[in-house]
């Protein structure tokens, strides 16, 4: 992606797995990948397309995630695009766990122009007692997806950056 600077914003505390996504991701689209606690709000300008992802703690992003957009002054994202992706043991949910961070992102004034999830090993609270969730994952086959997303993002920020 030459005509505008990505970065993606990478909250993966718990085995890696979303780190591995957003890893994948960034390969395609050539980004940056930084933890929110190191991002700095006033280099956003710099960038026309930004990634958010966070593995998920209790239905949630991640708390640096979170406060990391709260701190975002109001209109900040305008005439910039933005994504949204995470790991968890139960991904058929993952509208349910983005739809607080895209709304705030829209809140923003940023353009939301994709979402996706793929399982991830998840043995966060009482799991850890069964071995957990999703072993092995994220796979191949779930980064695989997500280098397609990132392509599909890559199609979708050039036709609408252009215009």
């Amino acid at each position: 992606m030459n005509e505008a600077r990505a970065l993606i914003l990478c909250k993966s505390t718990h085995h890696g797995n979303t780190r591995l996504v957003a890893d994948r991701i960034a390969s395609v689209l050539d980004a940056a990948v930084i933890d929110p606690t190191d991002a700095m709000t006033n280099t956003l300008g710099d960038y026309h397309l930004i990634g958010i992802g966070s593995g998920i703690y209790y239905g949630r992003f991640h708390r640096s995630i979170r406060n990391w957009l709260n701190a975002l002054p109001m209109g900040i994202g305008q005439g910039h695009h933005a994504f949204v992706f995470s790991t968890s043991g139960l991904p058929f949910l993952s509208r349910v766990y983005h739809r607080p961070v895209v709304n705030l992102l829209r809140r923003k004034g940023f353009e939301v122009i994709g979402e996706f999830a793929c399982r991830g090993h998840d043995t966060f609270g009482p799991l850890r007692l069964f071995g957990g969730l999703n072993r092995k994952h994220p796979n191949e086959q779930d980064l695989a997806g997500a280098e397609r997303f990132a392509s599909e993002i890559t199609s979708i920020h050039s036709s609408r950056h252009a215009a």
